[in-house]
């Protein structure tokens, strides 16, 4: 009996003592730390809304993107930006020389757009030279995604000599399949990057299989008459006539043998 009562005294005691614990105040530390929390200014925006309604796109007329209304080389940057960023298939119309510079210029400020225009930059050794150095300081960032990253190295091997071994071995393996040259693009990159390199190659190609030795007699034809070299553009031209006029000529080597006023025509697109 004693031994109950003493144990119920014991648990009111400690119940009290934890009640009584409870309602007491925050210590002062506690309290001096709320009061630096409710001083503090309220937070800025986040710099992710920030971007966001920098990027946002102004509304535009129903026509703004009408192919045949593109903004003049002096528009305002946002507007080339959101033009030709729509227009960036090989059957959109092409922007002036200037606007490629512009648009270039704009890459080197927002990089993150560099894949979506790379069809629209300048072609020369120049503009290869500035989009490598954002590609080199894209791979030390995360300014553009493993895909981004890889449609500019590709841009790169088929436009500039940074990665000339890699192209020399794409158009070494161009050749006759089903009905094109696989392989044809890289050939005929090679040709404008290095045609110190491509011109052997094409010669050796100029007796393979029908598509492709039609292929590489007309880039050769193409740099002679380029190059004002009568003699040996009248050999090509000559070889180009006799692929033409073969009853065996399939289809796609027909495109490759089309000379007409020094040009040589590839799906109506001249190869000049």
């Amino acid at each position: 009996m004693r031994r109950s009562i003493f144990l119920a005294l014991f648990i009111l005691s400690a119940g009290c003592l934890l009640a009584a614990a409870q309602q007491q105040p925050p210590p002062p530390t506690l309290r001096g730390e709320l009061r630096k929390l409710l001083s503090l200014s309220a937070p800025t925006p986040r710099v992710a809304d920030e971007a966001e309604k920098r990027n946002a796109k102004p509304p535009r007329p129903p026509d703004f993107y009408d192919s045949a209304k593109t903004p003049p080389d002096d528009a305002p940057i946002a507007d080339l930006l959101d033009y030709w960023e729509q227009h960036a298939n090989p059957s959109d119309p092409e922007p002036s020389v200037a606007t490629r510079q512009r648009l270039l210029a704009a890459c080197e400020g927002e990089p993150e757009r560099l894949p979506r225009l790379l069809k629209l930059l300048p072609q020369d050794s120049a503009a290869a030279e500035r989009v490598k150095k954002l590609y080199d300081e894209a791979l030390t960032s995360d300014r553009l995604d493993e895909t981004g990253l890889k449609s500019v190295r590709d841009w790169l091997r088929f436009h500039s000599k940074y990665f000339l071994g890699e192209l020399l071995a794409l158009a070494r393996k161009a050749k006759d399949k089903d009905d094109h040259v696989d392989n044809e693009e890289a050939l005929m990159a090679l040709t404008k990057v290095d045609w110190r390199t491509a011109e052997p190659l094409l010669q050796n190609m100029s007796s393979a299989g029908q598509r492709t030795a039609a292929l590489a007699t007309a880039l050769l034809y193409r740099h002679a008459v380029a190059a004002k070299e009568e003699s040996d553009a009248t050999t090509y031209r000559q070889r180009l006539k006799t692929i033409a006029a073969s009853r065996g000529a399939a289809g796609r080597a027909m495109y490759f043998c089309q000379p007409s006023n020094g040009r040589i025509t590839q799906n109506r697109t001249p190869l000049l």
